[in-house]
């Protein structure tokens, strides 16, 4: 190993003393510039040249285990543990961002086993290559935040000081001809959102009454999300103490995570109130003398009295709703999520005249750029 040592230079700003030394961990020479003499002697004798690390060297795949730990039970920048939903994103980014297979210096790497102080920017460009060609480019980009979000993490907690992957991007495609939604993004056109609101006012109407009474509280369940714009958990955890029948609408205060909890809102903005049309107030207040009683006054629990999950939702709910009306693709899969119905209402409001600060107080969007996403996709999908 080279020696360290100190040398004095004059530079534009004054007398400066660079610390030469080698990095203990990569075995390159590197350099850095005190304006004393004595600041530079400290630096060389301190555990990062010396090599007597306190904190220890951990992998890319370990730095992931340790974002996901912070996400989930302290919150990353000051802000809450990451919602249900989230974490689950998160864990699935965070596995295959460990077990990709890049190729760099002509040799196959798991990108999960480099430690990270070796890891370097061209690491982390082989890595974005590889998203590019087996990814659409949208869920390649969400792969690489996340990517840069275990990173980041891992510097503000001393396992890693420089950051590889902060000038490795990727672009949307120049020349695309269609705006690409995502399959999480698809948003029905006008003419299927009022074959929907059809076709649950036609399947209330069946013989079988324990049938009948599922599917009229289903019906309401997802008009609360159409008519109203909510998210699915916000419509499951919509509360009688928030249904204003004098001023004819809902407030929206809390939401219901994928395992049936019910947890607060991710976003300030996610907080409001929100106009209702007068048929819908008429069917609360009829569901309301039907309405199973709960531990927590839920306008919507399952006939138990519980949360209703999600998942029962989508399964009981929604999915025979769309194969009825054929909304489905070539492998029968059907063509939307639940939270597609949520557009509906934006939609309406976009066809009424509505401009985007209303749109984005109505859906409870974080910011106007969401909401302009928003309304890229629906015209990117109906050519509204």
């Amino acid at each position: 190993m080279a020696i360290a040592f100190i040398q004095k230079v004059e530079g534009r700003k004054g007398l400066i003393y660079k610390a030469h030394y080698t990095d203990p961990i990569t075995g390159k020479r590197r350099a850095k510039s005190h304006k004393r003499r004595k600041h530079a002697q400290a630096f060389l004798e301190s555990p990062k040249v010396r090599g007597d690390y306190q904190k220890k060297i951990i992998s890319v795949e370990q730095a992931a285990d340790h974002w996901l730990h912070v996400c989930e039970n302290i919150g990353r920048k000051g802000r809450e543990p990451a919602a249900k939903s989230t974490l689950r994103k998160y864990r699935s980014h965070a596995k295959y961002i460990s077990n990709l297979e890049i190729d760099h210096e002509g040799e196959s790497l798991r990108f999960g086993d480099i430690l990270l102080p070796k890891l370097t920017k061209a690491h982390c460009e082989a890595f974005r290559n590889k998203l590019i060609k087996v990814l659409s480019w949208q869920y390649a980009r969400k792969h690489l935040t996340s990517l840069k979000g275990i990173l980041d993490q891992a510097r503000a907690d001393e396992y890693i000081e420089h950051r590889p992957a902060e000038y490795v991007f990727i672009r949307p495609p120049a020349r695309e001809a269609k705006y690409d939604i995502a399959d999480d993004h698809k948003v029905p056109d006008l003419s299927e959102i009022r074959r929907l609101l059809e076709g649950m006012r036609e399947r209330v109407y069946v013989s079988n009454k324990q049938l009948r009474r599922r599917r009229r509280r289903y019906k309401l369940v997802l008009e609360t999300i159409a008519l109203g714009g909510t998210r699915p958990g916000e419509a499951l955890g919509l509360s009688w103490d928030e249904v204003y029948f004098d001023r004819g609408g809902i407030r929206i205060t809390q939401d219901v995570e994928e395992d049936g909890s019910i947890g607060a809102l991710k976003t300030k903005s996610a907080y409001r109130f929100i106009p209702m049309p007068d048929y819908y107030m008429r069917q609360l207040r009829w569901w309301k003398k039907l309405c199973p009683p709960s531990k927590n006054n839920l306008v919507f629990p399952n006939w138990s009295g519980n949360v209703e999950f999600l998942s029962n939702l989508n399964r009981r709910g929604w999915k025979p709703l769309l194969e009825d009306l054929n909304l489905v693709d070539e492998k029968g899969e059907v063509k939307y999520p639940p939270k597609s119905m949520r557009h509906a209402r934006a939609s309406l409001e976009i066809e009424s005249g509505a401009n985007l600060k209303e749109i984005k107080r109505l859906m409870g969007h974080s910011s106007i750029k969401v909401t302009f996403g928003d309304a890229a996709r629906r015209s990117g999908s109906q050519h509204l």
